[in-house]
């Protein structure tokens, strides 16, 4: 990245504050990740129970017909090192939350190391802290919201760094290509990739002094970059042969985009760019109406202001900081995700400021990428607000290129305490707040001491602290999961929303999703009918079913061989099959 503010030869970066906070703030982390919250229970579960099933043998596209599904594939290694070694699922949800974390962390050591190299102003080192702090609905773990917003930011730092070595290029090309795998959707910004890296490798070539031609180098570049997405490409392919064949596959494909229960198709891509994109965007701005006056009436001054622009230089930080403030007590401030929302109008206003091919690239890029989580979920803005902390952290790192011009002269008193203020105590606030809000917040509520009444001695969340409602719903599944007496010859279908019981049953779910398989009863027998050997034998409902449950046509027809009974929380159908 372009080194436009430099502060002096021999003023640095204050590495050992920066090392301090890194280090503080994953302790405060680690503490954080040992809390179960409600999200944790379905989302988070549902993303392990994925990889398990992988783990367990099951094939992606073949026994696995959600859209989803490949995010399992980037879990497996962390699903595979833990019961590997330990041969048990019991405490596997915080070894992956760790594991995320020390990820996240290492990352966050080197993206330093290359930022100090290339640009000592203030704003990038706020940026990369804005990363570290934020996870998409403060779920600490690898999901598919959160993998791809972690990858995707060191990937473009290393293609703006100079110069972008192989191993470099190498890397980028692999955190590419595993963002695809967790947001497969992002596809389609492979050609902006492409575009970027050939630019960045154009800008380089030009000032090197060998020989070699531009054309050459250029094709050397791209061609290490896709080497790093053909070697995930490669692991993702054995990965798959090792469980199934390509003919299984191929055939199996077709269900998967058809699957009901995460329909995002709707009627064509002109209703989903409709549904789920532009209504997003609108609901931004109606929904959030203080942040859009706020920065509405901000964007108006910079258009008609044109020869007053710098002097207003600083007001984005003050419209940011406004916004934000404005958010918490508007809008919904349990949801972390919306932390981002007042960052989309900054990486438009400082479009004003910084018109360097560089930004505009990689703030359409992230633009792109919000638009793909949008097309991802139909769950309205509070959940693909998530998508725009890319845009956001674009504008954050570029933003110091807004304050670069220095001034005609010292300033003195009121106006050189104001400058301090912009420049460092409001990005600082702006900071301050994303970690509390990590910290101290989860999906829906304030963390309180309650939250950690109840230590979980047994099963997938084992080493966790629940409050007392959270550990009653989790202890009584565990108990009915107990009762139900599975074997490895076993396989197990739930019902409703409640992926925790195939961690802790350890046998092949007999489902087609694992999160809401009862949606669409036609596909779902569809699903059996080609997998027959994924029937289950044991159907486990974490409600108390009504007596004539098995009356009714689709369940009579699916399960009417078997019998129901009740168990200490739900319900189980033993279906008849044979083991």
């Amino acid at each position: 990245m372009e080194n436009t503010n430099k502060t002096g030869a021999g003023q640095q970066h204050p590495d050992l504050i920066f090392w301090i906070v890194l280090l503080l703030s994953a302790l405060l982390f680690c503490i954080k990740s040992l809390l179960v919250t409600d999200i944790s229970l379905v989302d988070e579960c549902y993303e392990l129970s994925t990889a398990y099933r992988f783990y367990l043998g099951d094939a992606p596209f073949v026994h696995d017909w959600s859209p989803q599904q490949l995010q399992g594939i980037v879990i497996l290694p962390a699903i595979s090192l833990y019961c590997g070694l330990f041969h048990t699922t019991e405490g596997l949800v915080l070894f992956v939350r760790l594991f995320f974390l020390t990820l996240k962390t290492l990352l966050a050591a080197v993206m330093y190391l290359l930022l100090k190299k290339d640009d000592d102003s203030f704003f990038p080192v706020i940026t990369l802290l804005l990363w570290f702090f934020f996870t998409p609905y403060n779920m600490d773990t690898m999901t598919y919201q959160a993998m791809p917003m972690v990858l995707l930011f060191p990937a473009a730092l290393m293609l703006l760094k100079k110069p972008a070595s192989r191993p470099g290029l190498i890397l980028t090309g692999m955190f590419y290509a595993i963002s695809i795998l967790s947001q497969p959707f992002w596809i389609v910004s492979y050609p902006l990739f492409l575009l970027a890296g050939i630019l960045r490798i154009l800008s380089e070539r030009k000032q090197a002094a060998n020989g070699k031609s531009s054309d050459q180098k250029v094709i050397r570049g791209l061609l290490f970059w896709h080497i790093g997405i053909g070697i995930v490409f490669i692991l993702f392919c054995l990965c798959l042969l090792k469980r199934t064949n390509p003919s299984s596959v191929i055939s199996n494909i077709p269900y998967m985009f058809a699957e009901q229960d995460h329909d995002v198709a709707g009627n064509g891509i002109g209703h989903m760019i409709y549904q789920h994109v532009i209504l997003v965007y609108g609901e931004m701005l109606i929904t959030h109406l203080p942040v859009t006056l706020i920065n509405g009436i901000y964007l108006m001054l910079l258009i008609f202001l044109k020869d007053k622009r710098k002097q207003l230089s600083g007001g984005m930080m003050i419209c940011l900081v406004l916004s934000q403030i404005s958010l918490f007590f508007t809008g919904k401030p349990h949801y972390m995700n919306m932390f981002w929302i007042p960052f989309v109008w900054t990486g438009i206003q400082l479009l004003f400021y910084c018109r360097k091919k560089d930004y505009l690239s990689l703030l359409l890029s992230a633009h792109v990428f919000a638009a793909m989580v949008a097309l991802g979920t139909d769950t309205g803005s509070h959940a693909t607000s998530a998508g725009f902390c890319l845009p956001g952290l674009v504008a954050m790192l570029f933003m110091g290129r807004a304050f670069a011009t220095p001034s005609s002269g010292e300033k003195q008193g009121f106006a050189k305490a104001a400058d301090v203020m912009i420049k460092r105590c409001l990005p600082l606030i702006t900071v301050t707040l994303c970690l509390l809000l990590h910290v101290l917040i989860t999906w829906g509520s304030v963390v309180s001491k309650a939250d950690f009444a109840f230590p979980i001695k047994e099963g997938p969340m084992k080493h966790l602290y629940a409050s007392e409602a959270r550990y009653i719903a989790y202890t009584m599944e565990l108990e009915d999961i107990k009762s139900l007496n599975l074997s490895k010859e076993d396989v197990l279908f739930c019902g409703l929303s409640n992926p925790l019981a195939y961690l802790d049953a350890g046998v092949i779910p007999g489902s087609l999703a694992t999160l809401f398989p009862t949606a669409d009863m036609e596909h779902q027998k569809l699903y059996y009918r080609m997998h027959p050997d994924h029937f289950p034998t044991k159907v486990y409902y974490d409600v108390r079913l009504p007596e004539d449950f098995l009356s009714d046509p689709d369940m009579k027809e699916m399960f009417g061989q078997g019998t129901m009974r009740y168990l200490t929380y739900g319900t189980v159908i033993e279906t008849g099959r044979s083991k």
